[in-house]
């Protein structure tokens, strides 16, 4: 009974799950779109480097510049428009790194439901072992602490559990008085700020 409650603490509903999946799905096409816009901006801008360079080569084959002038300036463009071609390449490809897992956590969240609502003690063992967590004893019960994201879903589903706000939808304050906002939405926005923060530890720790 423990080893489920637990449990149900990671877990995520199937309709919070549907939910969250048409969520992520609206932002992976508002990103595309704003990617796009992005990318165009930089094409232009590298299009722009290369007008100069022909201008500045006309210039050195006019004598309007000294071959030393054109060869500094025409290295400085250069480079500029390699860094703004490697800009687009890494642009292009990378997309939202943050996406798909996010999707993976949501979908690995309802798993923990569907396993807990089983009751089979052993696939449950199992599978809390397999998420980010450490066991301790406390009261002679065993306690399970958990980490990153799956401890802001444990904690956002214990505050649920102690009172919290109905788990439909709850006022949003950034809203107005009068907006109302999925309260999945929270957990969501947490778990992928979560995320973040370690995409960007890696990204740190490797440079």
């Amino acid at each position: 009974e423990q080893v489920a409650e637990t449990l149900q603490k990671v877990s995520i509903p199937k309709e919070w799950t549907e939910g969250m999946i048409a969520e992520i799905e609206h932002e992976k096409e508002d990103n595309e779109l704003c990617r796009k816009k992005i990318s165009q901006n930089l094409k232009k801008e590298i299009e722009g480097i290369q007008e100069k360079l022909d201008t500045l080569l006309d210039a050195h084959l006019e004598n309007v510049i000294s071959r030393d002038e054109y060869t500094v300036k025409k290295q400085k463009l250069l480079n500029k428009k390699v860094e703004l071609t490697e800009k687009v390449k890494d642009f292009e490809r990378r997309g939202d790194a943050t996406l798909e897992p996010l999707t993976q956590f949501i979908f690995r969240a309802n798993q923990a439901e569907n396993v807990a609502l089983q009751r089979n003690f052993s696939e449950m063992k199992n599978f809390l072992k397999n998420l980010h967590s450490n066991r301790r004893l406390a009261e002679r019960r065993a306690v399970v602490e958990f980490e990153g994201a799956w401890k802001i879903l444990f904690d956002f589903n214990s505050f649920l559990n102690s009172g919290g706000k109905n788990p439909d939808s709850i006022s949003a304050p950034f809203g107005g008085a009068n907006a109302s906002y999925p309260i999945w939405l929270g957990i969501v926005r947490g778990v992928r700020t979560c995320l973040v923060g370690v995409l960007v530890e890696r990204l740190t720790v490797g440079s």
